[in-house]
């Protein structure tokens, strides 16, 4: 599959080296691999799940990402497309899952089922947006970025109802969903938050600040840093989840511009305030003195930058 999809990705960056006015045939069938492709991986991810719900289809990460990194260009060929699509699939499962959640009865097979299936979305997502510097853009492809990130940061209000939900914390496919969900905000802070991109992303901030009220980067990198820390406190004891989050943490501190915004937002200020055990579960974990050691290099990066 890795090795179709690459060829398929070449033949879709070459379109803009090609001479004359021959027609590739590209636009026919493009969307229509695309598509098959995405659910080919859904009907994999809930077909999975069905026969055991202990089993995790998306956790070999490094065999995903190389399969995301070949398909995000499929999906940018013919963005508009892609994206409509995309966005269709998303608020069904959405609904689903709070249906099944107001219904007060445990079905944690049917939320663990259709939580697979949104963390893919969520990932597939990560790698479009992505993609966003290595293809052609616009001010209409940024419109679409901010529909779909919308989508993504919309499932931050599911995570935190399913924490609440009876062995919400324990499930393998939310702590799946919480790692797409970095994924995204990694892929989202290479594209739109370092110490340039911001400058050229009107459009896209516009898209989101209609669809969930974020008007533009330091709104953005709030909603990141509070998700951050929410999960150094709840998925204390998930060594992924608090290595990936701190990593993240580290990257947006990395640069002048975002270390300088990072150091306005209240969740870092109390993070400066108040930095210990009691309020950083992950610290009194052993074994995980790196982790320790980020954080705090972090921290301290911000505060003397």
């Amino acid at each position: 599959l890795y090795y179709l999809l690459q060829l398929w990705s070449r033949m879709v960056t070459s379109v803009a080296y090609l001479k004359g006015d021959g027609e590739s045939h590209l636009d026919r069938y493009v969307p229509d691999v695309t598509q098959t492709y995405i659910m080919s991986k859904l009907q994999s991810a809930r077909a999975a799940l069905q026969a055991n719900p202990s089993e995790d289809p998306l956790e070999n990460e490094e065999q995903l990402i190389d399969q995301l990194d070949s398909a995000s260009p499929l999906c940018r060929y013919q963005y508009d497309r892609m994206a409509e699509f995309l966005l269709s699939l998303f608020d069904p499962l959405v609904t689903q899952l709070q249906s099944l959640a107001g219904q007060g009865t445990a079905m944690p097979a049917q939320i663990e089922v259709l939580e697979g299936e949104l963390a893919w979305l969520v990932y597939i997502v990560g790698a479009v947006v992505g993609a966003r510097g290595t293809s052609r853009s616009s001010e209409e492809h940024e419109l679409l970025d901010g529909d779909l990130c919308a989508k993504v940061f919309q499932t931050i209000k599911w995570i935190e109802l399913r924490q609440s939900l009876p062995q919400g914390p324990s499930s393998a496919t939310l702590q799946r969903l919480e790692l797409a969900l970095l994924y995204v905000f990694q892929y989202f802070r290479k594209a739109y938050i370092g110490e340039q991109s911001n400058v050229t992303s009107t459009n896209l901030y516009s898209r989101l600040a209609e669809r969930v009220g974020i008007s533009d980067h330091v709104t953005v990198m709030d909603v990141i840093m509070n998700k951050t820390m929410s999960n150094l406190k709840v998925w204390a004891r998930h060594g992924e989840i608090v290595e990936k989050s701190l990593n993240l943490f580290q990257e947006l501190a990395s640069g002048y511009s975002s270390s300088k915004t990072l150091l306005k937002l209240n969740v870092i200020v109390l993070a400066l305030q108040h930095h210990g055990p009691s309020q950083l579960p992950f610290l009194t974990v052993s074994g995980n003195p790196r982790n320790r050691t980020n954080f705090y290099m972090t921290l301290t990066r911000i505060l003397l930058m």
